[in-house]
Formats: C-alpha cells, structure tokens, sequence
C-alpha cells in the first residue's frame, strides 16, 4: 500500500463543536437535507459540498485509510480545479481518523454529524468493518454515502436507499477469470485461498463461476497466520491441475509462491486482485519463486499506449501526494466516488440527497466521464452495487509499478 505521506486533515472530537459557531448561516442553504430539492440556481455559491471520509489513516489498516483519503482529496482537488467544484459549490473534503476502530469510526461520526454543518456524501470508510457502522448512520440522518465497504449486507436498497457500493459484486471478476481460463484450454484449475471473509467470499464466487464455465475447480483454504502452505499445495497438486490461482493478501502469497518454488512445481500461476495489492508481489517482481506469475487487475492498474484525459487528469492529481507507489485502484474506487456524485448532482441539477441517489440509479453515461476505475457504473433502484463488464479485468505479468501500474501484456 501506499507509503507516502498522509495530507489528511484529522477532526480530533473535541475540535469538532468549534465548527458549529461559524456554520450557522451556511447550514440554512445547505443542501444535503434529506427532502426536497437544491437548483444550482437557487444554492448559495458559497456554501461548500461536504464529504467526510471517515476512515483509520492510523493503526492497522493506516495505508488503506490513507489511500482512500488521498483519491477522495484528488478527486476535490480535480472537480475544484477544472470545474468549479459540484454545481458551483467547492467541494471540502473532512478526514475522521477513526485509527482503524469501527467504535471509534461510529462516535466520531456521530459526533461529527451532531455539531457542524450536515455534509452532502460520506464515504463510510474503506474496508467493510467501518461500513458496517457507518451506513447505518449515514442512512438515519439522511445522507447520501458511497465508498469502498463491499459487505454483502450493506447492498440494500430498501434498508440504505442511499448507500452505493464502488466495487462489482465478487461474481464478475471471477467470471473475468474464469473466461480467461476457457480461452487457454485449462479444464482443470487449482485455488488456493484464505478463509477469512473476504478470502471466502472470493473462493464461493470463484467455485460458482468455475461451475457454470465447465471449469473443475479443486481448493484449499489457509488461515492468515499459517507460515507453510506446503501441505496445501501438495493436495492441489495432487489432483494435476493445468493452472493456479491464488488468492490472498500480505505475507500469504508470498508464502505460497515461495513453497510451490520449494516443491519445483512449475505451472501457470494467476494471483487474484488482493494479490496484485500486496507489496511483496510487485517488490519481489524479479526474484525465481515469481516467474512467469500472472496477476489479474483492473484495466486502470495496466499501463496502456495511450491515456484518457480523466486518467491523466488523476495520475496527477495522485502525484501531488508524492511518489505512487501502490497500483492505482488503491485510491481510484475513492475518486471515483466523488466523480460519480458530481455526475449524479449534474444530472440531477441537484445536491439534495434524494436527487443524487435517483440519479445514480438511472446514471446516464457521459461521452467523456470523470471516473477511471470502471469504463461504466451501472446501479438500479433494486441493485446499489455497479454492474461491469468483464473487460474491466485483465491478467498481466507481474512487472514492478510505475506510476501505480503493471506493464501491458
């Protein structure tokens, strides 16, 4: 993840109330109450969009929440920049540093709701823990949130009718994969992956998509603090299948690579998207235990010939935080976030809740969008997690980065 120097600005709680005694008056235009709505027309141009970002950019998972802030800025910075920011209205981004704790993550929204002016999106965090206490929020006071948090539980649209999910539903890529198994012939495929939640989620999904390709799929689970996988691989190899895919992130992988160099194993290998997110992989790039790995990846994590003007215009908003030196989606499904609310209140004429939400069920795809991440995001009223399309994923070889990317095949 990334390892360069955290811009977020923190709201310790304490602080939060001072903002109260200045906001009055702004709060009163503000559009972000639930009902209603807000024109262009009639906003006050000096009124800013809020968006709070309440992640850990400390503790644990400190690289994720520092990412996450970074592409939630650079979008702010992109939209202020070239477009004055949403509707007329620049857009402030707030940091929650919640130091990875999903109690914390819920005081200090609360907190942060009940003493400034209401903000016009939250993004509830970027890994699922803090989703899970922050939609719940966001949905009481009525306020549009959209983020990272892919947790099954919160793509409810009857129960968070103003939650959006960036991330596809865990199927698609895996079906991506599945296809580029197919289409090399491999009939019988080995899986390797981790039994925590989001290892198992990837390991059902990857199973039903092995199912409907006509691929036999063999697995084998590992916990996160297992240091030899040997046992593992030897069942998988056992069954003589024509490829590999291994899921996981951190230290995991690299235990898998090293011992399947150990056993003289030697067959195609694709690790997963955690996988292509782990340092050690694109660190270790050169080193035998990895040649000839494949990695699958979003198409924006790939160097290509040539760029969109809204991936330029991102890269360099990313290089004014420092080097980038994790692979772009690490920070582009947060961009994105702000990109496509900016869309959502264009298309609405509108920064009231309601109005954005509406808007980015029925999202009218522009000729040149703001976004990165996926070529399209399609939601419904009865589905908030975008529908892509397959070719949205890609598998490479594993290169080292540059500018957060892999080079092409």
């Amino acid at each position: 993840m990334g390892p360069w120097r955290t811009r977020a600005r923190r709201i310790p709680a304490l602080l939060l109330a001072v903002a109260a005694v200045a906001v009055g008056a702004a709060a009163c235009s503000s559009s972000s109450s639930g009902g209603g709505t807000t024109s262009a027309s009639a906003a006050s141009a000096a009124s800013p969009f809020i968006v709070v970002i309440d992640t850990g950019t400390t503790g644990p998972y400190g690289p994720n929440g520092t990412d996450a802030v970074q592409g939630v800025e650079a979008a702010a910075n992109v939209l202020n920049q070239t477009q004055g920011g949403i509707l007329g209205h620049k857009v402030k981004v707030e940091v929650l540093d919640n130091q990875g704790n999903p109690s914390t993550a819920a005081m200090l929204l609360e907190q942060r709701l009940a003493s400034g002016p209401k903000p016009d999106a939250i993004v509830p965090g970027s890994i699922s823990t803090e989703g899970v206490v922050e939609v719940p929020i966001a949905a009481a006071a009525k306020i549009l949130s959209i983020g990272t948090p892919n947790a099954s539980s919160l793509d409810d649209p009857a129960k968070y009718p103003y939650n959006f999910l960036m991330s596809p539903a865990a199927n698609l890529p895996q079906e991506s994969l599945m296809a580029y198994f197919k289409a090399h012939h491999y009939t019988k495929v080995g899986m390797i992956y981790s039994t925590d939640a989001y290892g198992a989620s990837v390991g059902q999904a990857a199973i039903a998509a092995a199912k409907q390709a006509g691929i036999t799929l063999t697995t084998a689970t590992y916990e996160d603090t297992d240091l030899n996988m040997m046992a593992e691989l030897q069942q998988l190899q056992a069954a003589h299948p024509q490829a590999l895919y291994v899921q996981g992130f951190g230290a995991p992988p690299g235990i898998i690579l090293q011992d399947q160099y150990a056993l003289g194993w030697k067959l195609p290998t694709v690790g997963d998207l955690t996988t292509a997110s782990t340092p050690v992989i694109w660190q270790d790039s050169a080193k035998p235990q990895e040649k000839g790995l494949l990695l699958q990846e979003l198409q924006v994590a790939v160097h290509s010939g040539s760029q969109t003007t809204a991936l330029t215009n991102y890269i360099k908003a990313m290089e004014k935080f420092g080097p980038i030196t994790s692979p772009l989606p690490t920070t582009s499904y947060e961009y994105d976030a702000v990109m496509l609310v900016a869309q959502a209140a264009k298309q609405a004429d509108s920064i009231a809740t309601p109005a954005m939400a509406n808007a980015l069920e029925h999202l009218k795809q522009p000729a040149s969008p703001l976004w990165v991440t996926l070529s399209r995001y399609v939601f419904t009223p009865t589905e908030h997690a975008p529908a892509a399309d397959l070719s949205n994923w890609v598998v490479v070889p594993v290169s080292p980065l540059t500018n957060g990317q892999y080079d092409g095949p």
